[in-house]
């Protein structure tokens, strides 16, 4: 009977880890936080989102092209239903969606397209955040394309004043983006002139179609204080298929 009951407590006991760590994966509370970047929400969109999950308000009057904030809210963990919404009222302009967000887990969540008629040009894209302080004396960058005036672009980060050539010289984009993608965190030694980065857009593979013509970047980050941007493109709302120049600059770390 013993030697039956040992490997019966072992059985026990990997369910319950097993439970337990589904659980915190799926069901305990995540924290978020919402871009707006579906231009055209102004007029028949009020011009701002509220954004529902699981049929619970959780972000209210998100406006285009804003962000809820640098910092993050807690929303429910795994599978959630998540729903875009005119503000202060029930006119869907996104979703029903379903997504899976795991426990543990920073997101940025990003609507992008333009909206119309039922949302169906809306898409929502949801990238998990890795808000880790990067080593002293550098910084991380990473980009999220909610434009869609190119299908793939070219993004260079130089550090300011710049005063090469794009594509040429040893100028090599940072990171190549299609439709509703971000990148991966790239690490950038800090800029020790004090005077940041200069972000540049182009049409993918072609340095000469410029998009974003060097938006400053204000300088962040030191020798002794390491830090985070989170950059996202969107539209210009009032010139169509332009590339707003004013993207996101978010604050995910100093």
């Amino acid at each position: 009977m013993r030697n039956l009951m040992k490997p019966l407590l072992l059985l026990l006991a990997l369910v319950s880890v097993s439970i337990f760590l589904i659980s915190c994966t799926s069901s305990n509370s995540v924290q978020a936080r919402f871009v707006n970047a579906v231009y055209l929400t102004s007029g028949s969109y009020n011009g701002s989102l509220d954004v529902e999950f699981n049929g619970t308000k959780e972000f209210t009057n998100i406006t285009f092209p804003n962000a809820s904030a640098s910092t993050y809210k807690a929303v429910p963990g795994g599978t959630v239903s998540i729903q875009g919404l005119a503000y202060n009222t029930s006119t869907t302009v996104f979703g029903p969606v379903s997504e899976t967000l795991n426990g543990g887990t920073d997101y940025t969540m990003v609507a992008g397209g333009q909206a119309g008629g039922s949302g169906a040009l809306v898409n929502l894209a949801v990238y998990p955040d890795n808000n880790s302080a990067p080593a002293t004396g550098t910084v991380n960058f990473r980009v999220l394309n909610a434009s869609d005036v190119d299908s793939s672009i070219d993004v260079y980060i130089e550090q300011t004043p710049f005063t090469g050539t794009l594509g040429q010289n040893g100028v090599a984009p940072d990171f190549t983006l299609g439709l509703n993608s971000g990148s991966t965190y790239k690490n950038f030694p800090w800029n020790s002139d004090g005077q940041g980065w200069s972000l540049y857009v182009t049409t993918a593979g072609n340095p000469n179609s410029i998009r974003l013509n060097g938006f400053s970047i204000a300088s962040f980050g030191g020798t002794g204080t390491d830090g985070i941007r989170t950059i996202v493109l969107t539209d210009d709302t009032n010139a169509p298929n332009t590339i707003s120049s004013q993207p996101l600059v978010l604050t995910d770390l100093n």
